[in-house]
């Protein structure tokens, strides 16, 4: 059946023209329904195009918003991290004995008293302590972290040997058995710390050095371990006494010093001041003062005078008066008992030491880097006031 080539409305075999268009018969041929067919483009490449351009978009948000993300989550955290490694450094540099990395952390001058007290304390060469020292574990706790604008506070927890513990009821008398017991101690003490710190530029510094917390923890120094006995000396300067006694103003050449003993063995003391030993010293002071001494007493210079003043008392010369001034003044002490004497027992604590007297009060002394300090009361006024002691080591 012929269509119109035109619009393809069917054409009777006897149809010059088109019915419907009007287009003449031979213009005609077989319609092809395929070819004169009409298609739709397909959207399915713009669709997909679309589909891309969103799922990039998509990634690209994402993946901004993870980094910003990640930079907040960094700056919330990175002033924890900056306490917390001050807090670590800090510890550590307690422990090391590092007194250079330990006051960079703080606002200390150099030259401070706290800055001196911490450059003494680790300046020391002590085989126990260093013993101590190695047994020191520490942790920061983080979950104690508080952090207000530019001010932070973070707990340090050290663990170390309950060095006391080790050695309480021993009997240790040299350094090898205070070590040994230090070694079979199973004992720990915890110490925790409160560190305080305050924002400086970008550093994070100690505000509270000189904290109690400290010197708890840092006590163990000055901790006497039962090594006190043997024998020790200490020298006290009686010439300001002597000169006060006398009622003059005047300045005298030298000193004058009594010399005491200290005996510590097994428990028990003995304190003594060498009497013959003042006696000579008072000799010698005198010998080489009394020229100062008598013209201040008489308040002139004038040799013509001291000699009147010589004559009136019965003496030939001055010179004569200086030497039997000396002489009456040294029969005084030959009347005198000076050799004082106390005993008893003692015992110590940390870096207290208590002399429990026989004949006299219980008193108190402090043990410090080897050394013993002890206050006494004058109670005759021989030396014009309280006497500190203080008493050093010689065998």
């Amino acid at each position: 059946m012929p269509f119109c080539r035109k619009c393809g409305n069917e054409i009777n075999a006897i149809d010059r023209f088109c019915l419907k268009c009007g287009m003449p018969v031979e213009g005609v041929a077989d319609y092809d329904t395929e070819a004169h067919s009409i298609t739709t483009p397909s959207r399915e490449p713009r669709e997909n195009k679309n589909k891309g351009l969103i799922l990039a978009v998509i990634c690209l948000s994402i993946a901004v918003v993870a980094v910003l993300a990640v930079i907040a989550i960094w700056f919330f955290f990175k002033p924890r991290r900056d306490v917390v490694k001050a807090a670590d450094t800090f510890a550590q540099a307690l422990i090391k004995q590092d007194a250079e990395d330990l006051l960079e952390l703080t606002a200390e001058d150099e030259d401070s008293e706290v800055a001196t007290y911490y450059k003494d304390l680790f300046n020391s060469d002590n085989e126990i302590i260093d013993t101590i020292r190695e047994t020191i574990t520490y942790s920061v706790a983080e979950n104690t972290l508080v952090i207000d604008n530019d001010k932070a506070s973070v707990c340090v927890v050290f663990t170390m040997t309950d060095y006391e513990e080790a050695i309480e009821g021993s009997e240790c008398t040299d350094i090898s058995e205070v070590l040994e017991a230090l070694e079979d101690c199973d004992i720990n003490n915890e110490i925790s710390v409160k560190m305080e710190f305050e924002k400086d530029g970008d550093d994070w510094i100690i505000t509270n050095i000189d904290d109690s917390y400290y010197a708890e923890l840092l006590q163990f120094y000055s901790y006497n371990f039962g090594l006190v006995e043997g024998k020790y000396t200490a020298s006290f300067d009686c010439s300001d006494a002597f000169v006060e006694g006398m009622g003059v103003d005047v300045d005298l050449e030298g000193t004058l010093d009594a010399e005491f003993e200290l005996k510590l063995e097994k428990g028990e003391y003995e304190l003594v001041l060498d009497g013959d030993s003042f006696k000579a010293n008072c000799e010698e002071y005198l010998s080489n003062n009394m020229d100062a001494i008598l013209k201040a007493a008489f308040g002139t210079d004038d040799e013509a005078e001291l000699a009147e003043y010589a004559t009136y008392l019965g003496y030939a010369d001055y010179d004569e008066m200086k030497a039997g001034m000396l002489e009456e003044t040294m029969s005084y002490f030959d009347s005198e008992e000076l050799d004082v004497s106390d005993s008893g027992k003692y015992t110590v604590k940390g870096d207290v030491i208590n002399f429990d007297s026989e004949d006299n009060e219980d008193f108190d002394g402090e043990v410090t880097d080897g050394k013993i300090t002890i206050v006494m009361e004058d109670e005759d006024g021989i030396f014009g006031g309280d006497v500190e002691l203080k008493f050093e080591k010689v065998m």
